[in-house]
């Protein structure tokens, strides 16, 4: 199978390249190093199933030559998250929702035999279900030029020949690039470094999973197309939904000696609290490998190992 993953130098594209190389996948990497100065995937060059091609989803006509041949595209490349897209939303709306558009029609025009993975975000569902928790049928109302931009680029996707959308819970856990502007690893970079959160708005609740479990969503999908063309999947795990005040004590109980005020003063202007429902990508066979606990006891000790302090945010 040939894979092309856009955004293949992002948290989570790093990890799914590596990941298919091992499956003996032949993948094409397509990235414009936006954040990366030191590129994630170097140790990879040796790998003759990877390419890579340096470009921008902005450029439709560069998309269209990669495409061509490809069985499947996992569509990543994206300003994410509500900070960075706040601070730059032209540049949000170019890239998240014209790059969409551009790989959409890439896709119709040299590719309309491969899968397209698009990943969004259950930021789309802003404020959530009233009294209740969101399933794939829950109304989007976003809160953020994020969740705008994603909810555009959903719809954009269902005009390509052949589409999933995986609405991505909040994301945690090491990664070949690193970001510290997510809530569970920055409480386990405070907590590492020093022994004290701060937590507002900590009854907050939303859903998160691991990297690696991002990615083994991403590989079932694409093994199974049969069932996954044309669904929407909320990406994550039950279990998982927590609120802020639980990420909270779990790194306070991995990273001994950190004192917790869970009253601290302050306001996201992402307002996201809500609860997901996860039984149609349960029901394709998914489900998270990796707990809560073990990301933090994963973050904890990689953080111990790096002497800079936040370099690593999209905003």
């Amino acid at each position: 199978m040939r894979v092309v993953v856009t955004g293949a130098c992002g948290t989570i594209g790093s990890a799914l390249v590596a990941q298919l190389l091992t499956r003996e996948q032949e993948v094409v990497a397509y990235d414009n190093l936006l954040y990366n100065g030191h590129p994630p995937l170097l140790d990879l060059a040796i790998d003759p199933r990877l390419t890579f091609v340096r470009g921008d989803v902005r450029d439709r006509r560069a998309l269209a030559k990669t495409v061509e041949g490809a069985d499947a595209v996992v569509h990543l490349a994206a300003i994410v998250g509500a900070p960075a897209c706040r601070r730059d939303p032209e540049l949000s709306a170019a890239v998240n929702v014209g790059g969409t558009a551009n790989v959409v029609a890439a896709l119709r025009e040299k590719a309309p035999q491969a899968h397209l993975i698009f990943a969004s975000t259950d930021s789309c569902y802003g404020v959530g279900a009233p009294g209740g928790v969101c399933s794939e049928q829950t109304p989007l109302r976003p809160l953020t030029e994020y969740g705008r931009d994603k909810e555009s680029a959903e719809r954009l996707v269902m005009g390509a020949p052949k589409w999933t959308i995986a609405r991505f819970a909040t994301a945690f856990g090491l990664s070949r690039r690193l970001r510290l502007d997510l809530i569970v690893n920055d409480f386990t970079w405070q907590a590492v470094h020093n022994r004290h959160l701060i937590v507002y708005e900590s009854g907050y609740a939303r859903t998160f999973l691991h990297v690696l479990d991002i990615v083994a969503a991403i590989e079932l999908m694409l093994g199974r197309p049969e069932e996954a063309v044309g669904q929407v999947y909320n990406v994550g795990d039950d279990r998982l939904n927590i609120t802020k005040a639980d990420v909270a004590k779990t790194v306070a109980t991995v990273v001994q000696g950190t004192s917790l005020n869970l009253l601290g003063e302050g306001s996201d202007p992402d307002q996201r609290n809500y609860v997901v429902e996860h039984t149609a990508i349960r029901q394709l066979g998914f489900e998270a490998a990796i707990t809560l606990e073990q990301g933090v006891r994963e973050l904890a000790k990689g953080f111990s190992m790096l002497d800079v302090r936040s370099p690593f945010k999209n905003a």
